[in-house]
C-alpha cells in the first residue's frame, strides 16, 4: 500500500499515461513531459527523453518507462543526448 499511495500523489507518472498520450507527448516534443517518462526504443536499446531531437521511431517499438532508472532496469542504455546532458551537469558542479 506504502508503494502506492507514494505513486498517488505523484501527477502525471507514465503508468498513469497511456500509449496515445505519451505518443501525443513525444511527437510534440512537450517540455511539460520532461522527466515525466522516458522512451526506449526496443530496436535500438536506448532510451530517451521525449523532448528528444531525434526522429521518432515507430510506435511497435517504443516503450514508455516512468523513470531512466526503470528504462536502464528493463535493458535500455541512455542516448547520447542523454550522456552529453549528463556531463554538462558534471562539468558545471566540478
Amino acid at each position: 500500500m506504502g508503494k502506492d499511495t507514494a505513486m498517488n500523489t505523484t501527477p502525471l507518472r507514465a503508468e498513469r499515461l497511456d500509449a496515445a498520450g505519451c505518443t501525443r507527448a513525444l511527437r510534440a516534443r512537450d517540455a511539460r513531459f520532461d522527466g515525466v517518462f522516458f522512451v526506449g526504443i526496443t530496436s535500438t536499446g536506448i532510451y530517451c527523453r521525449p523532448v528528444c531531437p531525434a526522429r521518432v521511431s515507430h510506435p511497435e517499438r517504443r516503450r514508455f518507462h516512468e523513470s531512466a532508472a526503470a528504462a536502464e532496469v528493463a535493458g535500455y542504455r541512455p542516448s547520447a543526448t542523454l550522456l552529453e546532458d549528463r556531463l554538462s551537469v558534471v562539468d558545471r558542479v566540478v
